[in-house]
């Protein structure tokens, strides 16, 4: 593998871990908004 391979193979997986990164970041402050929504409005309980 020649050094310019290496180098654009390292570029590739430097941006896909930091896409990665910003995907459960953004699941996880989506998780803690629909927590808080559920917390704020319950469910109503059918007679």
């Amino acid at each position: 593998m020649s050094e310019a391979v290496a180098r654009v193979l390292r570029m590739a997986l430097g941006v896909t871990a930091k896409g990665m990164l910003a995907l459960f970041a953004f699941m996880l402050l989506f998780y803690a908004l629909l927590v808080l929504v559920d917390k704020l409005f319950p469910a109503r309980e059918e007679k």
